[in-house]
């Protein structure tokens, strides 16, 4: 072989080997981390572009549109599967309502409300999904705490006072429903047919979890006009985290080794907000861009957290990133379970 050609020979095996490396490299990297037996469900909104907020959904990175913002503003608040089908909570034109595999079904449909979440809750040794939130009826406009048996249609609860409520957290693993709420801008432990424990005043409260016998969840505490704290509450015990008025709390659960994990929000001290976490109340902040985390989820290990960067929805598992590449949107809640 010529002296020339050999060199042209040798350049392009070369070009080729790095153009093979590259993708190689480009590949790991764009790796999503998490479990590859879990199927993360997240669901948050979008603005279309010259349109409004829609809800929206993204099953294992895959963005599904619920509304394309052409007539009436809607949001997503939850997420769930139940029985093979995909449930999402919100609301659509100020009422409340839930999506089924993205067919709209509005839960009242001539007073303003909104569903907040789901749970499952156990009838007679099967699993029924429940919704809850808020809602207004023909005997009280007022949206006001409810939470409905989806199978059933049962009402399982309902505030009774012209006051203005919702539901933000349900559960009955220990045999009575337990729920975190707010009525008339106190953060609430409710317990249906046993009363409802008034605990303070309170603009944000978050999901209940179950843990030791006992009940928590965040709030965004008001300790008297001019203070405020994030922390959450034990039961009916209120636990600081000696913050004031410098973030927010908008998730908690625990770990499989006891360790409790909070999610929301921090601000630095040029007040940039940072999605943060905290493990044993020390706090991780997990993006120095201008950010938030709205919920959280633990599964195997591995703890997810959603929310937004910028103006892009994301989440983090294990603390790294990984963008859900939706132009101005935001994750708000999220669900992870085995694979089918």
């Amino acid at each position: 072989m010529h002296m020339k050609n050999l060199i042209i020979y040798q350049f392009g095996i070369l070009v080729l080997l790095t153009v093979f490396s590259c993708k190689k490299d480009h590949s790991q990297t764009n790796s999503v981390p998490g479990d590859p037996s879990a199927e993360v469900l997240i669901a948050g909104n979008y603005t279309p572009a010259n349109n409004i907020v829609s809800a929206a959904y993204w099953k294992s990175g895959q963005f599904y549109p619920l509304e394309d913002g052409s007539n009436l503003a809607s949001h997503a608040y939850g997420i769930i599967q139940y029985n093979g089908h995909i449930y999402v909570a919100g609301d659509y034109g100020g009422k409340a309502c839930i999506w089924e595999d993205g067919v709209r079904n509005v839960i009242e449909q001539n007073f303003n409300g909104f569903v907040k979440g789901f749970a499952l809750h156990k009838v007679n040794a099967e699993l029924h999904l429940v919704l809850f939130g808020a809602k207004g009826t023909a005997q009280n406009v007022t949206p006001r705490a409810f939470a409905m048996d989806w199978v059933s249609k049962a009402i399982l609860y309902e505030n009774n006072q012209n006051l203005e409520s919702a539901i933000y957290g349900f559960n009955s693993e220990s045999g009575t429903i337990y729920m975190s709420g707010i009525i008339a801008s106190q953060a609430t432990l409710i317990k249906v047919g046993l009363g409802e424990n008034q605990l303070g005043g309170s603009s944000l409260v978050g999901p209940l979890r179950y843990h030791n016998s006992k009940y928590y969840f965040a709030s965004y505490f008001k300790v008297d006009p001019n203070i405020t704290e994030s922390g959450y509450f034990e039961n009916t015990s209120f636990i600081s985290l000696g913050l004031s008025s410098q973030l927010y709390l908008t998730d908690l659960d625990f770990d499989e080794m006891g360790t409790l994990i909070l999610a929301g929000t921090s601000f630095d001290v040029n007040q940039v907000n940072h999605a943060t976490i905290w493990e044993n109340k020390i706090p991780t902040v997990l993006s120095t861009s201008s950010s938030r985390a709205e919920a959280l989820a633990i599964y195997n290990k591995f703890v997810y957290v959603v929310g937004r960067e910028n103006s892009t929805a994301c989440y983090w598992v294990n603390k790294q990133q990984v963008s859900l590449n939706t132009p101005n949107s935001v994750a708000t809640a999220i669900y992870v379970s085995a694979k089918n």
